[in-house]
Formats: C-alpha cells, sequence, structure tokens
C-alpha cells in the first residue's frame, strides 16, 4: 500500500468510526441538520458505503461544519460546546494528507468540475446479502412468492409482515437469491433500518441516490430533490427487470418512493407493520413456526441432527415460542457448548420462566433489543396499553376488557388494539379477539416492573371487575338458582363493562369465550385479591356444570372454600360448599359430596339464609340417590323440605327443580304414576317462567317414565324434544344425556344400528365434559347394543367398562345393570355358570337399594338361565316373581318380556297351548309398547308352538314376519329363524 493509500485508509477508518458514533445519520439528515451549508448530493459522496467511491471532501469550510455536527451528535463534547482547535487540525490535516492522491473521475466532487461531461461509472447488478443456511418450516410461503413474481403475475409488489424474530429478512433474501436469475438488470438488497439498534432509518432520499448509482448514474447529476430522484428512478427502471428487496420498513411513506415503475421489476419488501396502505401490494404475513420445522431449526443450529425428534428440543421450541430468532439464538449458545446436555437445558430453560429473555441476550441479536426497537417506536400512550396488556393473566382480551384495563372508551381501545396488530405486537385470533406472543407478553411485564404498584393495582382491579360483573350477568341466566352472594364489582363498573346478555344462549356463548380467562383470573385473585375468589368461582360454576371437566370444577371449588374461610366469609363459604358437593356427586365420590352438602346446610341455617338452605337440602337429597348406602325415602324427605322452603319463599324456578328431584325419586321406587305426575307439575312451572332448560331436564324425566312404562315411540318423542332444546341452549351435558336416553328407547324399539350411532355420540360429549358416571352409563348401553346386535366380543368389553367404571364410582345400581347385560351375554354364548352368578348379584345389589326395575330384569334373565339348564322349576320361580313386579310397575314391555321367556320354558316342558298362549300376551304387549324386538320373538315362539300343534301355515306366515323384523334390525336371531322356516317349508329364503 503506497503512502497515499495508507493515509486515504486512516481518514477513511476514523471517519467511518465517527459517522457510527454519530447514530450513522444518513446525507439527508445531515444536510437537514447543518442547514443545506453541504448539499446532499456532496454529503452521499463524502458518506459512500462502498470505501472506492468515497469522496475525501474538499471543501474545508463545509467539512468543519459536518465535523462540529457529527461531534455533538455522538457526545464527544458536551452540549453547546465547540470542537477544541486541536482536534479540528488534526482532521484538517489528515483531511489534506488524504487528499493527495491524484484524483479520478469517480472522486472528483461536482465542484472539482464545472461543466465536465459526467463520467461513465459501472453499473451494480447484484448486491443481495449472503443467502441463509437453512429456511425451515417456509416452503409454502416461498413458492407462493415465487410465483408471484413470474412475469406474468399481476401483482409486482409482495408485502411480508410479521413480528420481530419471525424470520422476515431470511425468508426474503432465499426468496432474492431463488429469483435472481429472472432479473439480469440488477438484484438490490436495501435495508431500511426500521428497527436496526444504532442505526437511523434509511431515508429514502439517500436510498434513491445509493440505487441511482447502483445503475450506472453518475453522483452529480443526481437531482437534489425526492421527487426528482423518484422519476428519475422510475424511468431508468421502467424498461428493466431489477429485483428490489426493501428490508425491514417502516411504513408506506418509506416504500412508496423507492418503487421500480417497470412491468417487469418485482419488489419484495419485509416489515413489522401490516402495510395495508400500500396499494396493488399482495400481503403475506408470516407467523411462527409449527413445531416439527420448529424442532428441526433447532437440531440444525445447534448441530445436533439426531436430536430432531427429541421431547427436550420440542419444550425447548415450545417454551421459544416457535419465534425463530429465539430458537437460533439458545440454539447457538448449544453449539458452542458441545458438552450440555438438550435435556438439562430444557429443564433450566422452563425453570428461568420470567427470565427467559436474558437467555435469549446474544449481543445485538437479542430478543429484548428486538422487542424494544418495536416498542420505543409506539406513541407514549400506546407503549402504556402494550404494556399493562402483558398485566392481563389469560392469553387473549377482547375490545371491551382492554377498555377496562386501560381505563377509556371501547372506540379508542379498539383503535389502539388495531395499531398493535398492525405493529404485530399483537395478535388477532378471531375477531375483534387479540393474543400477545409469549415472549412478547413476558416483555412487556418486565417494562411494567417500573411502574408505581398503586397504578398496576388500579389496572388490575378494574380488569377483575370487568370479568367478575360480566360472568355474573352471565351466570344469572345460565344457573336455575341463585346463590345469595351478589357481585363484589361496584355498579359504575358492572354497567361499564356492558349490558346484561340478551338471552341463555348469548351468556354460555361468551362464558364459553372466556373461560380460560375467567380461570387466569381466578388463580390471580386467588394470590392477589383474595375477595373476589368465590364470586368469580360461582360464575364458573354455572359454566363447569354444563361443560366441565368436573375435576377442574373440584379445584375451584376447594379454592373458593379456602378463600371464604380465610376472610371469615360465611355466606360465600357456604356457596362454595354446597356447589363442591354437587362436583363431587357428579365425579362419583358421593361421601365428600355429603359432606360438602351438610356444612353447607349447617352454615346457611346459621345465616337464616332460607334459599340457600333449600338449595343445600335439595342438592343432598340427589347425592343421596346415588351413594353406597342409597337411602330414596330420605332423598324424598329432603327434597320434600326444599320444596316447602322453596314454595314459602316464592321460588317458582325452585319449587320446579324439587318437584323433579322428587319424581325422580318415585321413578327409582317404581311409582310411575306419582312421578310422571310430579314431573309435569315441574313442567308446567317451567313453561310458565320460559325456562327450557328446566323444560328440557323434565321432558328427559318424563321419556323415562314414558320406556319404564313400555311406551317406546313416546319415550323417544319426548327425548327429541328435550335434545333440540338442550342444542338450542349449547347445553352440551343435556345434549349428551338426551341422546343416551334416546338411544336405549330406539335399541328397545328395535333399531340396533341407530342406538348404537346415538350412544357413541353421547359417550363422546361425556367424555369431553369430564361426567364419568354419565359416562359409564353410556357405555353400559352400548354393551347392551351389543350384545343385541349378537357381537358378544364388544357387548363384553363395554358392559366390563361400565361395571368397573360404576366399581370405582362406588355406584351400585349401575354395577347391577352391568351385571344384567354380562349376565345375558354369558348365557347367549353358552356359559351358563356365569350368568347364573352374573344375574344372583344383581339381585342382592337390587334388593338392598330396593331397585325394582333392575330387580325384576334379573328375576327375568336368571329365569332364562334356568330354563337352558332344564331347572323348570327354578325358572318358573324366577319369572312368576318378575311378572308380578313389572305389573306393579306398569312396564307393559317388561311383562312382554317375561311373557315371551314364560313361552320358552312352556316349549321347553312341550306345554305348547300355555305357550301359544303367553307368546300371544307377548305379542299383544310388544305391538303396544313397540317393542319390535319382543314382537319379532313372540311371533318366532308361536311359530314353534303352532308347527308342533300341526298348524304349518300360520307357522310359515308368523315365522316370516318375525324374520323380516329381525332382518330390519340386523340382529343375529335371523339365521336360525331362518333355518327353520327352512324346516317347516323345505325352502330357504
Amino acid at each position: 500500500m503506497s503512502d497515499k493509500d495508507s493515509a486515504r485508509a486512516v481518514f477513511l477508518a476514523k471517519w467511518r468510526e465517527l459517522h457510527r458514533a454519530a447514530g450513522a445519520p444518513s446525507p439527508t439528515a445531515v444536510a437537514r441538520a447543518i442547514g443545506g451549508a453541504v448539499p446532499v448530493n456532496t454529503l452521499s459522496g463524502w458518506f459512500h458505503v462502498d470505501d472506492d467511491a468515497v469522496v475525501v471532501p474538499r471543501d474545508e469550510r463545509g467539512f468543519e461544519t459536518v465535523l462540529r455536527y457529527l461531534y455533538g451528535r455522538s457526545g464527544r463534547v458536551p452540549a453547546g460546546r465547540a470542537v477544541d482547535g486541536r482536534t479540528m487540525s488534526s482532521w484538517q490535516k489528515l483531511r489534506r494528507e488524504a487528499r493527495k492522491r491524484a484524483p479520478t473521475p469517480e472522486t472528483v466532487e461536482p465542484e472539482d468540475v464545472g461543466t465536465a461531461v459526467p463520467a461513465s461509472r459501472p453499473v451494480v447488478t447484484s448486491a443481495l446479502r449472503r443467502d441463509v443456511a437453512a429456511l425451515l418450516g417456509r416452503d409454502d410461503v416461498l413458492e407462493r412468492i415465487l410465483r408471484l413474481a413470474e412475469h406474468d403475475s399481476p401483482s409486482r409488489i409482495v408485502t411480508v409482515d410479521g413480528m420481530a424474530g419471525v424470520g422476515k429478512t431470511a425468508l426474503a433474501t432465499r426468496a432474492a437469491h431463488r429469483l435472481a436469475p429472472a432479473f439480469p438488470d440488477g438484484r438490490y438488497f436495501v435495508e431500511l433500518h426500521a428497527h436496526t439498534p444504532g442505526h437511523s432509518e434509511a431515508d429514502p432520499d439517500d436510498v434513491l441516490a445509493r440505487l441511482l448509482i447502483g445503475v450506472g448514474m453518475d453522483p452529480r447529476t443526481i437531482p437534489e430533490t425526492l421527487p426528482g430522484r423518484r422519476d428519475l428512478w422510475r424511468d431508468r427502471s421502467s424498461d428493466k427487470r431489477i429485483l428490489l428487496v426493501l428490508d425491514d420498513a417502516r411504513d408506506v411513506h418509506q416504500i412508496e418512493p423507492l418503487l421500480p415503475s417497470g412491468g417487469g421489476c418485482f419488489t419484495l419488501v419485509t416489515s413489522r407493520r401490516r402495510l395495508v396502505a400500500l396499494d396493488g401490494a399482495t400481503p403475506l404475513p408470516l407467523s411462527l413456526l409449527e413445531k416439527e420445522p420448529a424442532a428441526e431449526l433447532f437440531a440444525a443450529a445447534a448441530d445436533r441432527h439426531a436430536d430432531t425428534d427429541n421431547a427436550a428440543v420440542r419444550r425447548i421450541v415450545a417454551l421459544c415460542g416457535y419465534l425463530p430468532l429465539a430458537i437460533v439464538l439458545l440454539a447457538g449458545r448449544v453449539a458452542h457448548h458441545p458438552a450440555w446436555s438438550i435435556a438439562e437445558l430444557a429443564e433450566e430453560f422452563a425453570a428461568f420462566d420470567s427470565d427467559r429473555l436474558d437467555e435469549l441476550d446474544v449481543g445485538d441479536r437479542a430478543v429484548r433489543i428486538a422487542f424494544t426497537m418495536s416498542y420505543e417506536r409506539l406513541p407514549a400512550r400506546r407503549q402504556q396499553l402494550f404494556r399493562w396488556l402483558g398485566l392481563h393473566p389469560g392469553n387473549e382480551l377482547d375490545v371491551a376488557a382492554a377498555a377496562a384495563l386501560w381505563d377509556c372508551a371501547r372506540g379508542q381501545a379498539r383503535r389502539e388494539l388495531e395499531a398493535l396488530y398492525a405493529d404485530h405486537l399483537l395478535e388477532e385470533t378471531v375477531r375483534g379477539r387479540y393474543q400477545s406472543h409469549d415472549l412478547l407478553r413476558e416483555y412487556a411485564r418486565t417494562l411494567c416492573a417500573s411502574e408505581p404498584a398503586e397504578t398496576i393495582d388500579r389496572a388490575l382491579s378494574r380488569l377483575l371487575d370487568h370479568f367478575e360483573s360480566r360472568s355474573a350477568a352471565a351466570s344469572r341466566l345460565l344457573t336455575r338458582l341463585h346463590q345469595p352472594t351478589a357481585t363484589s364489582a361496584d355498579p359504575a363498573q358492572r354497567a361499564a363493562s356492558g349490558p346484561e346478555f340478551d338471552d341463555e344462549p348469548a351468556a354460555l356463548a361468551w362464558m364459553r369465550l372466556e373461560r380460560a380467562n375467567l380461570l387466569a383470573c381466578l388463580d390471580l385473585a386467588a394470590s392477589t385479591y383474595p375477595r373476589r375468589v368465590a364470586v368469580l368461582a360461582a360464575s364458573l360454576a354455572s359454566l363447569v356444570e354444563r361443560d366441565g371437566p368436573w375435576g377442574e370444577a373440584v379445584r375451584l371449588h376447594r379454592l373458593a372454600v379456602e378463600s371464604a374461610r380465610l376472610l371469615g366469609d360465611r355466606s360465600a363459604e357456604a356457596d362454595a360448599l354446597d356447589s363442591l358437593g354437587v362436583v363431587y356427586r357428579f365425579t362419583g365420590r358421593y361421601p365428600e359430596s355429603a359432606d360438602a352438602h351438610r356444612a353447607a346446610l349447617d352454615i346457611y341455617r346459621e345465616l337464616g339464609h332460607r334459599h340457600g338452605e333449600a338449595n343445600a337440602l335439595n342438592n343432598f337429597g340427589a347425592t343421596r340417590w346415588f351413594s353406597d348406602d342409597q337411602d330414596f325415602a330420605e332423598a324424598a324427605d329432603l327434597h320434600g323440605r326444599a320444596l316447602a322452603i322453596y314454595r314459602e319463599t316464592g321460588h317458582r324456578c325452585g319449587e320446579a327443580l324439587a318437584l323433579n328431584s322428587l319424581a325422580i325419586v318415585h321413578r327409582f321406587g317404581g311409582r310411575h304414576a306419582e312421578a310422571s305426575e310430579l314431573h309435569e307439575a315441574a313442567l308446567v312451572i317451567y313453561s310458565e317462567l320460559g325456562d327450557r332448560r328446566g323444560m328440557a331436564g323434565v321432558l328427559q324425566g318424563l321419556g323415562i317414565v314414558a320406556r319404564l312404562t313400555g311406551d317406546h315411540a313416546e319415550a323417544s318423542r319426548l327425548h327429541e324434544q328435550a335434545l333440540r332444546y338442550y342444542r338450542l341452549l349449547g347445553d352440551r351435558y343435556g345434549e349428551a344425556t338426551a341422546l343416551n336416553n334416546r338411544g336405549v328407547a330406539t335399541r328397545l324399539t328395535g333399531d340396533l344400528i341407530g342406538a348404537l350411532k346415538l350412544h357413541r355420540e353421547s359417550r363422546s360429549l361425556y367424555r369431553e365434559v369430564g361426567v364419568r358416571l354419565s359416562e359409564a352409563y353410556a357405555v353400559l348401553q352400548l354393551g347392551m347394543a351389543y350384545a343385541a346386535l349378537g357381537d358378544h366380543r364388544a357387548a363384553n368389553e363395554h358392559l366390563g367398562q361400565a361395571s368397573e367404571l360404576y366399581r370405582e364410582l362406588g355406584h351400585p345400581e349401575g354395577r347391577a345393570d352391568a351385571a344384567n347385560g354380562l349376565g345375558v351375554v354369558a348365557r347367549v354364548t353358552g356359559n351358563h355358570h356365569a350368568a347364573r352368578d352374573y344375574h344372583e348379584q344383581a339381585l342382592r345389589i337390587c334388593r338392598d337399594l330396593g331397585y325394582r326395575h333392575a330387580e325384576a330384569e334379573a328375576l327375568a334373565e336368571l329365569g332364562s338361565v334356568h330354563v337352558v339348564t332344564a331347572e323348570y322349576s327354578d325358572a318358573a320361580a324366577c319369572l312368576a316373581q318378575s311378572l308380578r313386579i313389572y305389573r306393579e310397575l306398569g312396564d307393559a314391555f317388561g311383562r312382554a318380556m317375561v311373557e315371551n321367556k314364560l313361552g320358552a320354558l312352556s316349549t321347553a316342558t312341550a306345554d305348547y297351548e300355555r305357550a301359544s298362549s303367553h307368546y300371544t300376551e307377548a305379542l299383544e304387549l310388544a305391538r303396544r309398547t313397540g317393542g319390535r324386538l319382543e314382537e319379532a320373538r313372540a311371533l318366532e315362539g308361536l311359530a314353534h308352538t303352532r308347527f308342533a300343534l300341526g298348524d304349518r301355515e300360520q307357522a310359515t306366515n308368523d315365522l316370516r314376519a318375525a324374520i323380516e323384523i329381525y332382518r330390519r334390525a340386523g340382529v343375529p336371531e335371523a339365521a336360525p329363524a331362518t333355518t327353520f322356516l327352512a324346516t317347516i317349508t323345505g325352502d330357504t329364503e
């Protein structure tokens, strides 16, 4: 290197260093700051990015003006102080030495040439940044960019927008390299520095100057004004194929002057903002990585390719929020520490929780710095909203919640949320609901740490007031029995949170939408605002009653009980205990349910809360139906006392509920007429009140009574009516129950395939809701349907599952039903000893409980076992007892079943006349009740007896009618009946 070159190099190094220290202002910014003392064109040469193209200043006075500006901006001299003479002399000497090199056309300033002819310059056709090493999970959006860049595509501008660190620049770089061969006239990558630490935003003036120089323009001929440069750029690009990448754009105003005009040009823009005002552009929002590509990216960046499927890697990328920048930074640390275990890193990273951003700090590429650059571009008031959104305990919020948190009108909140969405500081999950990335939310919370505690407390209190008042308003529509406690939100806040809901479906929709937020608010209240816990838990209970899961409900109500006790709030404690008792009952924990209701009852009586006392009495009565020591007499007494209080206090809805509960007790005891009468009385009240959910519950009860008394068609109609109500209300638990009950009635009418479908739907819903007792009943009914279809393996599997569930839940009634079903399967598969054991087990349970329907069924099925084992006297005794019970219960369908079994007994003992009489009675009863399979069995039995008595023709007719029913039902009885028909007629069908 010559002395001249050495002097130039020293000058350039110091000049560049001073420029960076001053924040790298653009030539346009410098020109404005110094009042135009040096033209922008001249300054563009002084600050050119290419060392070989830098023009060493000739203008001594202008040079000193710029030096003073840079020194002041860099902070190297105090504000208002001049650069000392020694420093200025040193710089001037350095400048003169650097200029001693003979000037060339490339380095001559405008004032050196006068009217000289502009020199030609080399054309720069490729100025792309280095391609990225790996781009994972972006194939779809990359291919779309490539398609849009095709020459015949109508869109010549594509914007890639997304949050900080999502990988926009990497995608644009890869796309540019893939597209480069199609743009021979120029491939330019321009960094606009909207969010680059240490850089000022690129001025369109300066960018256009660089682009024009790149296409061969002499700096001396570049116009001074922005419009002049814009128009010249459009002219020079009009007939060319140029690829222009504008990276990290601030807004449309920064981009618009830079867009080339040629139809063969293609512009790819990346920005953290949604550039909605950029006409003619195709927006491509870039989302977070999916799980698998995120894991692959971590493994590749960490050089741990074998760990792609590692559970620890999947956990790490989830903790990084699937944000590429966070994943690459953490993986880079792993790559430099080969001794690190991925599993240990995952444990440590998870443990950091709120300090995760510190672990993602790698110099200028820190995630925190990327977020800060976005945050600092916001107006001060919007910065506050962004910070406070980090206080929200849930994952998403709507305009109303944001307005409460920020204490502003909803219109203003909506506009500000949209602005944050436009900046990719929020994402819109559905219309009007917003969510922040996990790491952004953590960043916002760290910013809140510097705010006064009382300010934060007021903001959170407003947010909790909003959720508390809205959930209480929804709960008032969802619950039939309103607890004595009122919401603690003040009236003004209740009004600010919006009007009451129009109807129950609207309230339910809001509760379901806000469920996760309400649970998060409840957790926050438990740790910080204990007085709010009971009210929030009570409101949530109205939703959990419908949707489950009940295990979560148990946790919430325990929390409410503990909170109320700590605060000494006896009324709230009683409410929470009573709700806890209901949840315990649905999860099969009957002793705990009884204890909770007793405790609630004691407190209500102590406080003189008659309404609460009635609630607890009625709920306690329901628990007594199901517990191991089932006591229907005690249950009836509890419901009766609740009914008296409801009537005394004029609570009509409670009166209807108690009437319905009493009806169920009578139904369990086989007193169907009384049960039906009580159900009808409850239905009248619910109809007067317009309570569709209550009406649906009563219709379910009436449907069960209809089925138990053998009117299956009426049962199906009632359950279908209830199902419509539940679906209208969005009550998934009620819907599941109606489906299951309708399935039972459908099976008994012979539509076994239809029954299976209904029971499967019901089981799925019960599992979603988390009500195990009801799920057990659905599984039991599936087993019964499979048994009727002759699929004995599936029947045994489902009946066994139901039996085990009932055993776990301590539900003896269900165990009896399952034992009866298992006994039937054992008998038809030839395991008569096991069949007898199952039915005797069911019989013992039923007699202990007073469960008369299942007792009659057990006796009937035990009688069938005795018939096939030729124990005819035992069979007759069992069947006679069963028939007597069914007559007492008024169950015509049950009588039809027993008459068929008595016919089989008489046939087995060759008493065909008596057999014919039993089968004829069974046929009449089955047709009256709509029991198609029992009808077919009666017809088949009559065919056997008539054939034995010599009436071949009538036997043939009866048998053909039976076979038709069997075939329609798809049951296995069709095969032996067809074989017998062939024996009678000598033909096969």
